[in-house]
């Protein structure tokens, strides 16, 4: 994870999304534990089309670090993560001067 920069992963069963675990959650991880005792069950998770203010409200209201982004059908499409809404409000800030 940390050489390619990736902080987030989706943990799937059967090809259902039942967790998340973080770079932080795996720094916990001893060798007698599994992902599955560490992960995050029920991560935030939202529909591409759901407006960028709904989510980064949610997410700094619910103190979460990013969302998991969902098809319509359930498919994992991306992770959304607060770097990302930084960047988003950067750009906002930088059309706005």
């Amino acid at each position: 994870m940390s050489a390619h920069r990736i902080h987030h992963l989706p943990v799937v069963d059967d090809a259902k999304l039942v967790g998340m675990v973080s770079e932080r959650d795996l720094r916990d991880l001893g060798a007698d534990l599994r992902v599955r005792d560490v992960m995050t069950e029920h991560p935030y998770q939202v529909l591409g089309a759901t407006a960028l203010d709904e989510v980064v409200e949610k997410m700094s209201a619910e103190a979460h670090g990013s969302a998991i982004v969902i098809s319509a059908t359930g498919g994992i499409e991306g992770i959304f993560t607060m770097v990302d809404a930084c960047r988003a409000l950067a750009d906002v800030l930088h059309q706005a001067s």
